[in-house]
């Protein structure tokens, strides 16, 4: 499990860190939605089986945060 300065990341922490890059949260999967992040690249979760569907770009989730310039361990 990724850590952010020693406390784990659960979706609260995770929702939470996203928010605080300037980003929006949201729950579920929609045409909307610009990408899905996951804790396996593999996963073939309903959610990101439709994100694929709808070409919505899936990012791992380590991934994910080094984009947004969030150091995890």
């Amino acid at each position: 499990r990724l850590r952010y300065k020693g406390r784990a990341i659960t979706r609260d922490v995770a929702k939470n860190l996203a928010k605080m890059a300037g980003l929006s949260v949201v729950d579920s999967v929609t045409k909307k939605l610009d990408i899905l992040v996951v804790a396996d690249p593999d996963t073939m979760s309903s959610k990101a089986k439709k994100a694929r569907e709808y070409a919505i770009r899936v990012i791992y989730e380590p991934v994910f945060w080094s984009a947004v310039g969030i150091r995890v361990e």
